[in-house]
């Protein structure tokens, strides 16, 4: 069993394919950690859309479990239930069908991918080609 909590907690797997200093290395049930996984090793970046009135084209549906108690104690997994509780602070607006022009509007005037700053894992500005080099080596 994984020992630790918050960022004390056990990092899993193979010490030879942890990220460096990620803390998805110890997320032991979440999607999300293959997924840096994955991008980190090819060098990939991911662009987050900071629409009017925090607007988004996802959310979570709050499913119960280890993370999404209000109070931040887990809760009970039920295979078959959404929350209808949802917490607003772990939640976002969706974008409306009625709003899909003016977001194409409005994502059509951002400066073109390659005039914006690439940031890595711990949040330094990297190239997009020192990101292909670290994916590169981490993988070898």
């Amino acid at each position: 069993a994984q020992r630790g909590v918050g960022k004390h907690r056990e990092p899993l797997g193979d010490p030879h394919v942890r990220l460096p200093a990620s803390r998805s290395n110890v997320w032991p049930r979440s999607w999300k950690r293959f997924l840096i996984d994955f991008m980190y090793g090819r060098g990939l970046t991911m662009l987050y859309p900071n629409l009017r009135l925090q607007r988004s084209f996802s959310t979570t549906f709050m499913e119960r479990g280890g993370h999404s108690a209000k109070d931040g104690r887990e809760e009970a997994i039920q295979a078959t239930s959404l929350r209808r509780d949802t917490d607003p602070l772990k939640t976002v607006p969706l974008v409306l069908a009625s709003q899909t022009n003016a977001v194409q509007r409005a994502m059509a005037e951002l400066p073109s991918f390659a005039r914006l700053g690439v940031f890595d894992l711990q949040h330094e500005r990297r190239s997009a080609e020192r990101l292909v080099q670290a994916g590169f080596a981490f993988t070898e």
